[in-house]
Parts: structure tokens; C-alpha cells; sequence
């Protein structure tokens, strides 16, 4: 629970920060700092298998290994533990800085005009929100942007698209030893997949923000279905195997790094970072959910079509949603004292009552 606490204070924080200094490319850049995500399990799982399991000792029929091999898990979380907090460490020296950035994003800078705008209006009729009194959707969109429809249809979409991705990458290793692959093989297959998903995070990310929501994310869940739908059938071959994890890696990349600058794109960067983390709870329950199922329900290579096929279904379900999801920005009214000359620009007006505030002041 700490470990997951750890990942979402570590992940929100820098997306925004990031999609504040680079707001046009939002896509891009969640892709670039997400890329770590998918290639760090290629260097630690390297690192896993050096200190867990470095003779290659294949699990049972069952799919569990040895208690000399499980017994060595101590030793490599601590090593986690000092790598992590060496690395937190370095995040720190690195983010504070950052403060004293000027910004590019464009609402920043006109938010900064119309606070200079407000100051003048003794001179000058101009738009003052109302005071932060109650819950008007000016000041306080979240609620409903939290309680719309179109945001319980985008966690469902998320679902969908993960429930498969989650348990197959969990299992993925078990299942192939069920279905006597090489020990050492599935180790090679998971460090390539690993090393892709991080990859095709830059490539998603690029894509969205030239292609828009929809065509990318279509791709990614009819790859999905795809996916899911013939994993059991694909472990009979190893090779038709490691097709069908590079497959699922592209798109597991793929949701990961469109989904934040969508929610983005949709509810506006100041409710982004909450409603993600809401979504994040839900995807993360698929991965609690995946490893209840793979514990208790489990037991023979069988028991794993019928999770796969389930898979397969709330993808399609994902499908659905997807093609009727609009990607437009939320719609929202939002709520003024009075509105005046809201259709200037800031910046032009503060440059048209200038001379006006020079002659009002030489008269006082």
C-alpha cells in the first residue's frame, strides 16, 4: 500500500508540471516521462532475476517457484527500497528549480493579464469572478466535471483496455511455465517487452498529439481484443508467444500515455490531476482485482481462457465507448459578476487603458 501510495505522489505531480511548461505537446511529453515507466523493468528486471533467480530454476506445474528462489525476494526489495529513495533524492534537487521557470502555457500567462486587469478597475469596466462563496461552476468545475457522465464513461474505457493488460503482464512468466516455455526464455521476452512498452510510450504520445484522441486510441483497443482473445491459444507456440507480449506491451503503453493528456484535453489542467488520480484508483483496482483471480480461481492452464475471454469482452465494451467518446473540451458555464469586455484580449486592453490611467492620475 506505501509502495502504491509512493508511485501516484511520483507520477501526478511531475505530468503536471511538465504539461505546464510544455502545454502544446502534451501528449509527447507524458509520453517521454512515462517512457521511464516501461524501460525501468527492463534494467530491474535484469537486476531481479541477478539476485532472485540467477540460476534459471523453472516454477512447478503449478506455476510457483521454489522457496530458494522466493526467499531471495528480501534481498532485492531492499536493494529497491535504497535505489528508489537515492532516486527520490535526485527528484527533489532537480524539481525545486523548476519554481523559478517562466511558464509557456498560454491560460498562465492570460490569467496574468486579467489579474492586472482587475487591479485597474477603477478605470476601466472589467470581468471579477464572483468571490469563492459557494460551489459555482466557475470556481469550482470538479464536482461537476467528477460527477459527469463523461467522465464515468472514460473510467469504464480505462477498465476495459487494462483489466487484460494488468493480469497478463502479472502472469504472463506463470503461464508460460505452465506451458513448459524456458525459463530463460520468458526472461529474455520479458526484458524486449519491457524495453517496447517504454518505447512506444514517446510513440503514442507523439501520435496523440498529432492525430487527436480517437484513431490512436481505436488502435490501441482493437489491439486489444486481438490480443486477448488469442493469448491462451498463442502460449502452445513460444514464439507465437513473445508476438503475443510485444502486442499487449504496445498497447498497455498505449492507454498509459494517452489517457492522462486526455483527461487533460477534456476537464481542463486544473481538475486534471485529481480526476487522473480517481482513474488511477479504478485502474489500479483491476490490478488488485487481477491478482485476487490469479490466487484463488487459478489453478490448471485452463482456468486462464475464461480470463482472457473476459478480457477480451471488456475491451470490446472499451470499443464502444471509444467510438462514441468525444474528446472536446468539457462544457462548462462559467459564472461572472458582470461581463463587460470579456471579448478583448488582456493583454490588448491593459495596452488600450494605459493613456486612460495616466490621464485619470495626472487629474487626481
Amino acid at each position: 500500500m506505501l509502495y502504491g501510495l509512493g508511485i501516484g505522489i511520483a507520477y501526478y505531480p511531475i505530468l503536471k508540471t511538465c504539461w505546464k511548461y510544455f502545454p502544446e505537446k502534451k501528449g509527447l511529453i507524458t509520453g517521454l516521462v512515462l517512457c521511464c515507466f516501461g524501460l525501468s523493468p527492463f534494467a530491474f528486471t535484469t537486476l531481479a532475476d541477478l539476485v532472485i533467480n540467477k540460476e534459471g530454476i523453472p516454477a512447478d506445474d503449478a506455476g510457483i517457484f521454489p522457496d530458494t528462489v522466493a526467499i531471495k525476494m528480501k534481498d532485492y526489495a531492499l536493494i529497491m527500497a535504497i535505489v528508489q529513495g537515492g532516486f527520490g533524492l535526485l527528484a527533489l534537487l532537480i524539481m525545486f528549480p523548476m519554481d523559478s521557470v517562466e511558464s509557456t502555457d498560454k491560460d498562465d500567462k492570460k490569467k496574468e493579464g486579467e489579474e492586472k486587469l482587475i487591479k485597474n478597475e477603477e478605470t476601466a469596466e472589467v470581468e471579477k469572478p464572483k468571490e469563492d462563496t459557494n460551489d459555482s461552476i466557475n470556481e469550482k468545475p470538479l464536482k461537476q466535471a467528477a460527477l459527469s457522465f463523461k467522465f464515468h464513461m472514460f473510467n469504464l474505457m480505462s477498465v476495459g483496455t487494462l483489466f487484460f493488460g494488468y493480469f497478463s503482464t502479472n502472469t504472463c512468466r506463470s503461464f508460460g511455465s505452465l506451458n513448459k516455455i524456458n525459463e530463460t526464455y520468458l526472461q529474455t521476452m520479458s526484458k524486449v517487452c519491457s524495453f517496447l512498452n517504454g518505447l512506444f510510450r514517446i510513440a503514442w504520445g507523439f501520435v496523440f498529439d498529432c492525430l487527436g484522441f480517437k484513431i490512436p486510441y481505436l488502435i490501441v483497443v482493437i489491439n486489444q481484443i486481438v490480443v486477448s482473445s488469442s493469448f491462451y491459444f498463442s502460449a502452445r507456440n513460444k514464439y507465437l508467444y513473445f508476438a503475443a507480449n510485444l502486442l499487449e506491451n504496445v498497447t498497455f503503453s498505449g492507454h498509459g500515455t494517452i489517457a492522462p493528456p486526455l483527461v487533460t484535453q477534456i476537464f481542463g489542467m486544473k481538475n486534471a490531476i485529481i480526476l487522473i488520480g480517481i482513474t488511477g484508483y479504478y485502474i489500479g483496482s483491476c490490478g488488485f482485482v487481477g491478482a485476487l483471480i490469479a490466487k484463488f480461481i487459478i489453478k490448471k492452464p485452463e482456468d486462464y481462457l475464461i480470463v482472457y475471454l473476459i478480457g477480451a469482452a471488456f475491451a470490446v465494451m472499451s470499443l464502444i465507448i471509444t467510438i462514441f467518446m468525444n474528446g472536446d473540451k468539457f462544457p462548462y458555464t462559467p459564472v461572472h459578476t458582470r461581463v463587460t469586455v470579456s471579448a478583448v484580449e488582456p493583454e490588448k486592453l491593459i495596452a488600450e487603458d494605459a493613456p486612460k490611467a495616466d490621464e485619470a492620475q495626472e487629474q487626481v
